[in-house]
C-alpha cells in the first residue's frame, strides 16, 4: 500500500481533492449550479435541458437522435451541444440520478484536467509537488471557475494538456504505434466532446509545440514525426466520425455553411484594458452584482470569456520565468505562446483582426476563446518558476522546510482564487428548478407548440441587477417556457436556443418576427400574416411579458409579486400538426417567402414546392381526415382518409435522414413551405410512417468502428512480433 501511495500519490490527492471541493453540490443538501447570463442562462437554459434529453433517451436504451420538442423538430445529435456521444456523459447518465449525473460532470471534468497538467508536468521532469501544485491551480482558476456554467466548452478544454502531453510521447518515445494511439485518441474524445473551436485551438497549440521540439532536428525529424501527427489526427477524426459527420451534415443546413463574417468573427474579443483583471478578475465589473459592461456596451466583451486570473503568486511566478529562459528550452516556447495567444485573442482589437477571414478561423465566433492557450501558457511557466525557487530553497533548508514554503504557496494561491470565485455560480435547489410551473398547468395536453416570446426583456430587468441576489427568481421566469427549459415540463417549444440554428428554421422566424412590432402602449402588435406563419408551425401559446394584439389570439395577463415583470398567456386558434392539400405551387426560394406573407395564400389549401415532383393532385378535399397514430421522437404514423389525391402537410423541420413510407412502399419526402415536410398520398385511406434514420451517424458509426478494429489488430500484431523478437534474443 505504501509503494502504491508513494508512486500515485499526485493522482490519489487531486482526486481526493476535487471530490472533497464539490462535495458541497451533494452534502448536506443536493444543489445544482444555475448562474445566469445576459437574456437566460446557458446552464438553465442549455446544458440542464439537453443533457435531461440525454438522459431521458438512455433510459429508453436509446440516443437522442432528434427531439420533436424543440425547434419544430431539431436534430440533437447532429447539432453537438448535447454531447451525446461522449463516453462520460454515456456513464453517467445512465447509471446515476439526474441531478448527481449532472453534478458529476464537474468531478470528472477537474480530475481529468488536472490530471492532464500533471502528466504534462512531469513529462517536462518537474518535481511531484510542483506538478501537484500546477495541476490544481490551473484546473481552479478563474477561467474554469468562471466556464461552470457551460459544460460543453469545460468538456472539451479538459483535454489541451492531454494534447500536449501525448504531442511530446509522440516526439519522445522510442515506441512510435502507442503515441500515434494515445493522441489519436484524446483527438477523438476532444472532438465527441462536443465544442469544436476548443479542438480547433487545442490542435494549433499542440501542432506549434510538435514544431518547436523538431527545430533543432528538422532534417532528421520533420518528416517523421509529422507524418505520426497526421495520422493521429486522420485517427482521432476517423474514430469520433459518428459525431462528426452529423455534425458536418448539419453545419451544411445552418446558418454557418458559409462561414461567418469578418465583423462577426472577430468580434466577441479581448479588450486590451482586460489585462488589469490578472490582478484582480472584477477590476471592470463583476457580472453577479451586475457591474461589469454589457458586452455590446464594450465591444464585444464576455467576462466568462475573458477570465485569465491564475492568483497574483502564479501570476508574479509566471512573469518571472523570463528571468530563468535559459534554465528550460520550454520556458521560451511557453513564452511564445502566451504572445501569440494574447494577439489571437484581441480579435477586431488586433491589427491581425484579417486573420479570422482564414479558413477555419471565420467558422468561429468568440476569438476570445484562444484565452485557453494563453491561460494554459502562464500556468506552465508558473511551474517552471516555481520549480526553480523549489531548487533554490534546496540549498539552503531542510526538506520539512520547503514542504511548507510550497504548502504556503499552494494554499494561498488556491484562497487568492477561491476569494474571488466560491459564490460566483448561483446555486438552486433541484426542486425549484424541476417543478412544474403554474402556467404549465394551464396548457392543455396537446401537440401544440409554445412561441416564447421577448422574455429576455424581463429576464434581464431582474438578473442584469444582481443575480446572486434574485437566483430564486427562477422558477417564476420558468413560467415562460423559455425554449430548451421547456422539454423539463414536457412541452413542446417552436424555438430552440443552440449555438448555432438551422438556416431554414431561422429564415421561417424572421419572416414571423417581421410582422410584430411594439407600439408604445408596450403591447405587441401581430399582423395577420403573423399569425397565420405561427399557426402553421402548429404555435397554440404565446408567452411573453408583452400583451399581444391581435383579432386572431386571446392574451391572458398573470401578475406576478415581488415585482417581477407580468406575464401574459397567450391562445392562438387551433391548429394541427398534419393536414392534406390538394394545390401545389411550385417556385423558387425567395417566391417562397413573398408568398408565405401574401395575404392570399392560404397554407391549409396549397403547398409551395422548390422542386416539381411529378405528381397529380385533384382540388377535392372532401372527406379529408387525418388522424395521429403515433407522434414520438423518431418515428410518426398517421392514418390519413380522402377523396382525392393530395400532399400530407407535417408541420416539422424538413431535415435529411427523414424517410417515409405510404401503404409500406417507400416514398419521397418533399420540403414543403421552405421548412417543413410534404408526402404525396393517394385517393382513399393510407397508412404513412415517417422516421428518422440518421444516415451520416450510421456511416461515421461503421467507419468508426472498423478504425478501432484497425487499431486493436495492428496493436496485437506489433505485441506479437515485439515479443517474438525479444524472443529471438534471449537464449
Amino acid at each position: 500500500m505504501k509503494v502504491f501511495l508513494k508512486k500515485y500519490f499526485g493522482l490519489v490527492f487531486i482526486v481526493i481533492f476535487v471530490f472533497l471541493y464539490f462535495s458541497y453540490l451533494f452534502f448536506p443538501h443536493l444543489k445544482i449550479f444555475a448562474t445566469p447570463d445576459f437574456g437566460q442562462s446557458d446552464i438553465v437554459d442549455l446544458h440542464i435541458p439537453l443533457k435531461f434529453l440525454l438522459a431521458k433517451a438512455l433510459a429508453a436504451n436509446t440516443l437522442p437522435f432528434w427531439t420533436q420538442s424543440l425547434g419544430d423538430g431539431f436534430p440533437l445529435l447532429a447539432s453537438i451541444e448535447i454531447g451525446a456521444l461522449n463516453p462520460v456523459n454515456l456513464i453517467l447518465f445512465k447509471l446515476f440520478p439526474f441531478v448527481i449525473a449532472f453534478n458529476l460532470i464537474y468531478v470528472t471534468v477537474f480530475i481529468i484536467n488536472a490530471i492532464g497538467v500533471y502528466f504534462f508536468t512531469q513529462k517536462l521532469k518537474l518535481s511531484k509537488i510542483v506538478s501537484i501544485i500546477t495541476a490544481i491551480i490551473y484546473s481552479f482558476s478563474g477561467y474554469f471557475m468562471a466556464q461552470i456554467p457551460h459544460t460543453d466548452i469545460l468538456q472539451t478544454v479538459i483535454y489541451l494538456p492531454w494534447y500536449f502531453w501525448a504531442t511530446y510521447k509522440l516526439y519522445d518515445d522510442k515506441n512510435k504505434l502507442i503515441p500515434v494511439i494515445l493522441l489519436g485518441l484524446i483527438i477523438a474524445l476532444s472532438c465527441i466532446s462536443v465544442y469544436p473551436q476548443i479542438v480547433f485551438i487545442s490542435l494549433i497549440g499542440s501542432f506549434l509545440f510538435l514544431m518547436f521540439l523538431i527545430k533543432n532536428n528538422l532534417r532528421q525529424h520533420f518528416y517523421s514525426k509529422i507524418i505520426l501527427y497526421s495520422i493521429s489526427v486522420t485517427l482521432g477524426f476517423l474514430i469520433a466520425l459518428p459525431q462528426l459527420l452529423p455534425a458536418i451534415e448539419f453545419l451544411g443546413n445552418s446558418i454557418r455553411s458559409q462561414g461567418l463574417n469578418l465583423d462577426l468573427a472577430s468580434y466577441f474579443a479581448y479588450p486590451p484594458q482586460h489585462l488589469f483583471t490578472l490582478l484582480n478578475p472584477f477590476f471592470l465589473g463583476n457580472p453577479t452584482i451586475g457591474t461589469y459592461p454589457l458586452f455590446n456596451q464594450f465591444g464585444g466583451s464576455i467576462f466568462w470569456e475573458n477570465t485569465a486570473y491564475i492568483g497574483l503568486i502564479p501570476l508574479i511566478f509566471s512573469v518571472f520565468s523570463i528571468k530563468i529562459i535559459k534554465k528550460s528550452k520550454f520556458i521560451s516556447f511557453f513564452l511564445m505562446l502566451t504572445l501569440l495567444s494574447f494577439v489571437l485573442m484581441l480579435g477586431h482589437f488586433s491589427p491581425f483582426k484579417f486573420i479570422y477571414a482564414l479558413p477555419f478561423f471565420s467558422l468561429f465566433r468568440v476569438p476570445s476563446r484562444f484565452i485557453l492557450l494563453f491561460v494554459f501558457s502562464l500556468i506552465i511557466l508558473f511551474a517552471f518558476s516555481l520549480e526553480n525557487f523549489k531548487e533554490f530553497l534546496e540549498r539552503r533548508f531542510s526538506k520539512n522546510i520547503i514542504t511548507i514554503f510550497l504548502a504556503v504557496i499552494f494554499i494561498a494561491s488556491f484562497l487568492d482564487i477561491q476569494w474571488y470565485f466560491y459564490n460566483y455560480n448561483s446555486l438552486l435547489s433541484p426542486d425549484k428548478l424541476f417543478q412544474t410551473p403554474p402556467v404549465a398547468k394551464l396548457i392543455s395536453p396537446s401537440t401544440a407548440r409554445v412561441f416564447d416570446l421577448l422574455d429576455e426583456n424581463a429576464w434581464n430587468q431582474v438578473f442584469l441587477k444582481n443575480w446572486g441576489k434574485n437566483i430564486n427568481t427562477i422558477p417564476y421566469f420558468n413560467n415562460y417556457l423559455r425554449r430548451n427549459v421547456n422539454v423539463l415540463y414536457g412541452v413542446n417549444q417552436a424555438q430552440v436556443y443552440m449555438g448555432n440554428s438551422l438556416q431554414a428554421n431561422a429564415n421561417f422566424d424572421s419572416l414571423i418576427y417581421s410582422g410584430m412590432q411594439i407600439d408604445e402602449n408596450n403591447q405587441v402588435l401581430l399582423s395577420t400574416a403573423s399569425a397565420k406563419l405561427l399557426l402553421m408551425e402548429n404555435v397554440g401559446y404565446i408567452l411573453s411579458p408583452y400583451k399581444i394584439y391581435s383579432p386572431y389570439v386571446k392574451s391572458y395577463q398573470i401578475k406576478a409579486n415581488n415585482n417581477l415583470p407580468d406575464l401574459y398567456l397567450t391562445t392562438l386558434p387551433t391548429s394541427e400538426r398534419a393536414y392534406i392539400v390538394h394545390e401545389k405551387l411550385v417556385v423558387t426560394i425567395s417566391q417562397i417567402y413573398q408568398t408565405l406573407l401574401d395575404p392570399g395564400f392560404n397554407p391549409w389549401k396549397m403547398v409551395l414546392l422548390e422542386n416539381e415532383d411529378g405528381n397529380l393532385t385533384e382540388q377535392n378535399n372532401t372527406n379529408d381526415k387525418v388522424v395521429n397514430k403515433e407522434l414520438s421522437d423518431n418515428k410518426l404514423v398517421f392514418e390519413t382518409y380522402t377523396g382525392s389525391p393530395g400532399y400530407l402537410i407535417i408541420a416539422d423541420t424538413f431535415y435529411p435522414g427523414w424517410k417515409a413510407t405510404v401503404n409500406g412502399d417507400e416514398t419521397q419526402i418533399l420540403n414543403a413551405n421552405s421548412f417543413q415536410k410534404a408526402i404525396y398520398i393517394p385517393k382513399g385511406k393510407s397508412t404513412v410512417v415517417v422516421y428518422y434514420y440518421p444516415q451520416s451517424f450510421i456511416t461515421g458509426f461503421i467507419v468508426s468502428l472498423l478504425s478501432i478494429l484497425t487499431i486493436i489488430v495492428i496493436t496485437v500484431f506489433s505485441k506479437k512480433k515485439l515479443l517474438g523478437l525479444k524472443f529471438e534474443n534471449n537464449p
